[in-house]
């Protein structure tokens, strides 16, 4: 986990260090503007996902992060030549291991240009210029402009020339640390050169999960016909089950299935009930062996349930006469008073960044994630921002989750004192 930060002369002037960043599921950083707390957010997201080049546009002297492992701590420091160029260098146990030079290759050019002309300097078995002089070549075909050659490559680049480059820092120390960021920029976004609304894109995505969440059930349920006929038939437990148990077990998944009914997810079927204990033996015995087959069918679906219900919980306890519900044909519907269906669109923007986030969290993010939030109080009615630390550590606790947030709102921290990391200098 990442203990501590500390920088020296960032933006030439600023001396600080941010302490004990591994004592709590959820941190709030605070200071006044221009500290550096968003940068800080960004660098950590490099720091993660290989992403270096920031650490050459950033002004700093030096930057330290520290790591603890339940062992001790190490920590790795990047540096600043007088000439603008980076160094790195590893700190075990407190002894300092030689600087070694982050690469000027493709994440450090600057414009798409630059990033073709490299790629035509050091792959140029992939990327040639074309006989025009002004075009390339990928692969000795086409005639592509830089933007069309970096989106025709664009694997190639992330597997072949960006993680190669990464290979240079030594990782060992933060290997099992993975980073996300959700930035302050977060309402629209670019897709295929279009602006776009994300809040509409997200619904699009929870329709591709909710789909792709019932072709993985359906997988994992075909097998058990067969296992169901081949256990009664080779049954060797010759103790009668309890109707009462059998009957309790069967309403448990009764109320189960109905929850993910709900949500399209699983077959909408009439349920079964026990009135009356006239079963015989073989009877009982081939109802336990049914019904431990349904608990198990409908296993896969609990996690992903409460993830839903979750996220509706959260969304709809802070809206104003409006509610949403997860669909797995349309994705988000917005319903006001109960009844009038309402475009994505037409939500506030408080609105959307809430959804937009609890979205996020809940389904975009992967498992085990430390998540950074730059500003999550943005839009936000005073009552949101009142529960939203609340809502984090939900999160958190469904999906192993762990969060820094930059924010300027003491509502947003509420009365969690000890969360509080000040930025002083």
């Amino acid at each position: 986990m990442l203990k501590e930060i500390k920088v020296e002369k960032l933006f030439g002037y600023l001396d600080y260090s941010i302490k004990n960043l591994d004592t709590k599921p959820v941190t709030f950083l605070i200071a006044k503007n221009g500290m550096g707390k968003t940068t800080l957010l960004n660098l950590l997201y490099g720091l993660s996902n290989d992403k270096y080049e920031r650490f050459r546009q950033t002004e700093y002297k030096s930057l330290e992060f520290t790591f603890s492992n339940g062992n001790g701590t190490n920590a790795l420091k990047f540096s600043k030549t007088n000439t603008g160029d980076v160094q790195w260098n590893s700190i075990v146990a407190g002894q300092e291991s030689s600087s070694f030079d982050l690469p000027q290759g493709f994440s450090a050019q600057v414009t798409k240009k630059n990033k073709v002309i490299w790629l035509e300097q050091h792959h140029d078995k992939i990327v040639r210029r074309a006989s025009c002089g002004r075009h390339w070549t990928v692969y000795g075909k086409g005639h592509y402009d830089a933007d069309e050659v970096l989106n025709e490559l664009k694997l190639y680049i992330e597997n072949e020339v960006i993680k190669k480059e990464a290979e240079v820092v030594d990782k060992s120390m933060y290997e099992n640390w993975n980073v996300s960021f959700i930035t302050a920029e977060r309402l629209k976004i670019f897709e295929d050169k279009e602006l776009q609304s994300v809040v509409n894109i997200i619904s699009k995505q929870l329709v591709d999960s909710m789909k792709e969440h019932v072709v993985k059930a359906s997988e994992f349920s075909k097998t058990f016909e067969h296992e169901f006929l081949f256990k009664l038939l080779n049954s060797k437990d010759n103790e009668e089950p309890d109707f009462e148990a059998l009957k309790s077990q069967l309403e448990d998944i009764n109320r189960l299935e109905k929850k993910v009914q709900s949500f399209g997810l699983y077959p909408d079927t009439q349920p079964i009930e026990l009135k009356n204990n006239n079963l015989n033996s073989t009877q009982l015995k081939t109802l336990k062996t049914f019904l431990t087959d349904k608990t198990k069918r409908l296993a896969p679906h609990i996690n992903f349930l409460k993830r839903l219900e979750l996220f509706e919980e959260l969304v709809n306890i802070s809206l104003a006469k409006k509610s949403i519900k997860a669909d797995k044909n349309e994705g988000l519907i917005v319903l006001r008073d109960g009844q009038v269906r309402l475009k994505l669109d037409q939500l506030s923007s408080g609105e959307q960044h809430l959804i937009i986030i609890a979205h996020k969290l809940i389904f975009s993010i992967p498992d085990n994630h430390y998540v950074l939030i730059d500003e999550p109080e943005l839009s936000m009615h005073l009552e949101w921002q009142n529960s939203f630390a609340t809502m984090l550590e939900r999160i958190g606790e469904l999906r192993n989750l762990r969060f820094l947030c930059a924010t300027h709102s003491p509502s947003i921290i509420d009365s969690r004192i000890d969360n509080i990391r000040s930025i002083k200098l």
